[in-house]
């Protein structure tokens, strides 16, 4: 959170080549409140067993350099921001383009700090070893102004041929795009999932509106509704999301369910110990209400499951198949189940005999050794 800001400001003033201002930034007295609002979290979470050094030393630090998750290629973000920041992704290239060229210079100095800012932070975490979509979030007002700033623009000199076409070809794009989708998606549905038709035609009839819409503005030469349109596409889907597709996707894709049974196995005899096996994600903490430990090699693993309390252990079912002859070969499986897609298979196995639970969407496992 520190170092964001920080690398965009210094970035900045490097391009500036006013080092000197560092002196007016009242440093000691910004990191001072800095630390009064987010330290007593850190001091809080730091104090539960086994968590202060990974919160502070191996997930701010080690993970950028060597990433036990996620591992990315270096041009990662530059391929997931055709998707992640759609539809102004389709917008950011004339953005750019505007931003770097001589059109832009009543407002070089605002245009230079939102080009340091997007480029220094997608540097930034290109280099990390370790990437996520959220990661870059820091970054997407800086693209927001630089199209926000192309829009407000091509409004002012809409008959110059440059704001024309940058506005106009990502708008054919997009155009075509949603066209494909709103005949595609029921036909996806129809193939993978029917259970979803009722979800995928609606999402097909939004698209094909917006195509519509569009393709009427821009044979209208109406600038400003192919720059609305896209707006107003953005918050139709997201109510609609909300309201129909999540609720569809939820029972096969989320690990909430999931995450409530291993609460209640945990609840079933007190001091039991949590541990995941090379799968360890934070939102099985979020809903199972509970610390685990990441287990990263077998020997951890080993010495967790030997401790004289109660243990549980979530792994992957290639894992598990892999060291139950080993490893696991005194471990009871609790639970086995397919969470998404057809990878997403988990177990969940005890170092002693447990009593199995039911939960509304799934049967138990039968505990075996």
């Amino acid at each position: 959170n520190l170092a964001m800001p920080g690398l965009v400001c210094l970035a900045f003033l490097v391009f500036n080549r006013d080092l000197w201002h560092i002196k007016e930034m009242r440093l000691v007295r910004g990191l001072l409140l800095f630390l009064a609002i987010a330290a007593p979290w850190y001091v809080m979470m730091a104090q539960q067993e086994d968590y202060g050094f990974d919160l502070l030393i191996k997930t701010n630090f080690v993970r950028y350099v060597d990433a036990w998750t996620h591992a990315q290629p270096f041009y990662y973000y530059l391929r997931d921001l055709v998707w992640t920041f759609a539809p102004w992704s389709f917008f950011l290239p004339g953005a750019l383009i505007l931003a770097i060229s001589q059109r832009s210079g009543e407002q070089r100095q605002g245009i230079l700090l939102a080009l340091v800012w997007l480029f220094s932070l997608l540097l930034f975490f290109s280099i990390a070893s370790g990437k996520r979509p959220q990661y870059l979030l820091g970054a997407y007002p800086a693209m927001a102004l630089l199209v926000g700033y192309l829009f407000d623009r091509a409004l002012q000199f809409w008959p110059e041929s440059f704001y024309r076409k940058a506005i106009v070809i990502p708008s054919v794009i997009l155009i075509v795009l949603f066209a494909l989708l709103a005949v595609g998606a029921p036909i996806a549905a129809l193939v993978s999932a029917p259970e979803h038709l009722v979800p995928a035609l609606g999402f097909s009839l939004i698209a094909a509106v917006f195509s519509v819409l569009a393709y009427r503005a821009w044979r209208g030469d109406r600038p400003d509704r192919l720059m609305v349109l896209p707006v107003g596409l953005v918050l139709v889907l997201v109510v609609y999301g909300v309201h129909a597709i999540i609720p569809a996707v939820e029972p096969y894709k989320s690990i909430r369910p999931y995450a409530e049974y291993v609460r209640g196995q945990l609840d079933l005899e007190p001091n039991t110990a949590w541990g995941m096996y090379r799968t360890y994600r934070a939102r099985y903490i979020y809903y199972a209400d509970r610390f685990t430990s990441d287990l990263r090699k077998e020997d951890e693993l080993q010495a967790f499951l030997a401790q004289p309390n109660r243990a549980l252990v979530i792994l992957r079912n290639r894992d598990y198949e892999a060291l139950k002859a080993t490893v696991l070969a005194d471990t009871e499986v609790i639970d086995k189940r397919q969470i998404g897609s057809r990878t997403r298979n988990f177990v969940l196995v005890s170092n002693r005999p447990s009593r199995a639970i039911t939960t509304p969407d799934q049967p138990a496992v039968q505990g075996r050794r």
